[in-house]
């Protein structure tokens, strides 16, 4: 079994230091940030009704001395294909 695997029995401490270890492998590309105001429109049957305003940030790396890969997976571009990632915008205007 490879050290770095999650068990079942890890502490909560081991298993957060290996999967800080194999997120820190990767570089993040998109942040996304949604806030939320509650309505006060008419709340007769009490339900909570929101106005929800999503922004998203492309993030292209500039550090090249660490790491100057950049590793795609084929299911994680259809995926951000799929959500609309503009991949232009993300390697043009990301920083």
């Amino acid at each position: 079994m490879n050290s770095s695997s999650n068990n079942i029995l890890d502490y909560p401490e081991e298993r957060y230091l290996k999967t800080k270890k194999t997120a820190e492998k990767f570089q993040i590309i998109q942040i996304g940030l949604c806030l939320f105001m509650k309505t006060n429109q008419n709340n007769t049957n009490n339900s909570n009704e929101f106005i929800v305003k999503p922004y998203s940030f492309y993030l292209f790396p500039e550090d090249y001395s660490g790491n100057p890969f950049i590793t795609c997976e084929t299911s994680a571009i259809i995926f951000n294909r799929e959500h609309k990632m503009d991949f232009n915008k993300w390697i043009y205007e990301g920083n």
